[in-house]
């Protein structure tokens, strides 16, 4: 979904009209979730419990101010 969402806004390799109100919102919240510090962006994570085993790496996981992103 990122990356359509990218083709369509900042390539502009499709038009305007292409651009629907789904991806509207998804822009606006992965824009509301998305925290840049220095050269890095993180992904906010939902309040949620993950689960650890094999498919999941913590390595992947930061903590920062309390509140945990990917």
């Amino acid at each position: 979904m990122i990356r359509q969402l990218y083709d369509k806004v900042v390539e502009g390799t499709r038009s305007e009209i292409e651009y629907s109100m789904e991806d509207e919102a998804f822009s606006r919240l992965l824009a509301s979730r998305i925290h840049i510090k220095g050269a890095q962006s993180h992904f906010r994570l939902y309040d949620l419990e993950i689960p650890s085993n094999q498919f999941n790496s913590s390595s992947l996981l930061i903590e920062i101010d309390d509140i945990k992103y990917l």
